[in-house]
């Protein structure tokens, strides 16, 4: 009896294990064919080719073993398309489903090639269903381009004037904050003052000097846009100019304001390292206005144009106010 029983929970554990290795091997098979795909595509093939196979493959990630965040990284090596855009592919893609089951049709009746365009209609679709699924269809006929969508959406959401006013309003706040946390964060005789609007380098930003007016750090502002894909864009703009503009200062932060969601601060850290800006570190900013570092900078600047960056303040400096 002990060995008949030995025997079956052999055979057992050999079934389990085989089917494990099956799983595996499925997993492995459905992965490549994924990368071979994007890795595949042709030259001047339209955004959602890799938008379909992604939101696909996306939608599979948790039932084969990976996260969404696999897939993701998966197609940016796949594809050499950065982060941001994918994710705003992703969310181009669901939102126009979504539109195309809500209206009983499929979805290929919306799509068109210009990415931008689609996008466009589908943010009217969010305020205005009829209208956005209106305009879907008609740039998928090529009865209209993007400019004429522009305008149509522009025309057809008046209040949108108001939402960019509560935004930048929001915006101010959140800068209020920020300035407010940092002048409690450095010592007392350190001087912390907005950085001029300066001409490709138009992100809010502080300088931060001793009392003698060396210049001990410099800072740049992450603000919540209320958007993911808004903030994505922010970032794609915020990162270059960061990098940059460290090599002008002894020291270089990028400060977190309380609106921005924690997975998004660490998107940015995990963005920080694969660009390997190790010169920007990060600071996060409390609703109760403490300062968290998260990332210190480490080394010199390389180039070091520290003893630049008073020239570059005067030639770049534009006569406009600080951005709010």
């Amino acid at each position: 009896m002990m060995h008949m029983r030995y025997a079956y929970d052999l055979m057992q554990s050999q079934q389990a294990r085989f089917v494990m290795v099956k799983r595996a091997s499925l997993q492995s098979e459905k992965v490549e064919a994924f990368k071979r795909s994007l890795g595949e595509r042709r030259r001047g093939e339209p955004w959602y080719v890799v938008a379909l196979c992604l939101e696909e493959m996306a939608s599979q990630a948790t039932a084969i073993g990976y996260g969404e965040d696999v897939i993701k990284t998966l197609a940016e090596e796949a594809t050499g398309l950065s982060r941001g855009v994918l994710n705003r592919y992703l969310s181009t893609i669901r939102r126009l489903k979504g539109a195309a089951a809500a209206a009983g049709e499929p979805v290929q009746s919306l799509l068109s090639p210009g990415f931008n365009a689609v996008e466009t209609g589908v943010r009217l679709y969010d305020r205005s269903p009829a209208d956005g699924l209106k305009m879907l269809k008609e740039l998928a006929t090529g009865r209209i381009g993007l400019l004429a969508a522009r305008k149509t959406s522009d025309d057809l959401a008046p209040d949108d004037r108001d939402a960019r006013s509560r935004t930048l309003r929001r915006r101010g706040l959140e800068l209020q904050s920020v300035q407010q946390a940092l002048e409690r964060h450095f010592p007392k005789d350190s001087i912390v003052q907005r950085r001029p609007r300066m001409r490709c380098f138009r992100h809010a930003g502080w300088e931060v000097r001793r009392s003698d007016g060396a210049m001990l750090c410099g800072i740049d502002a992450v603000t919540s846009t209320g958007d993911e894909t808004s903030f994505e864009i922010e970032i794609e703009g915020l990162l270059p100019s960061a990098a940059l503009l460290s090599t002008y200062f002894p020291q270089f932060f990028l400060a977190v304001s309380p609106g921005v969601h924690l997975d998004a601060t660490q998107e940015l850290i995990e963005l920080l390292e694969t660009f390997g800006l190790s010169r920007v570190g990060l600071l996060r900013i409390g609703s109760d206005l403490s300062v968290e570092v998260l990332r210190r900078p480490q080394g010199s600047p390389v180039p070091d144009r520290t003893s630049r960056y008073e020239s570059l303040r005067t030639g770049l400096r534009t006569s406009q106010r600080p951005l709010r």
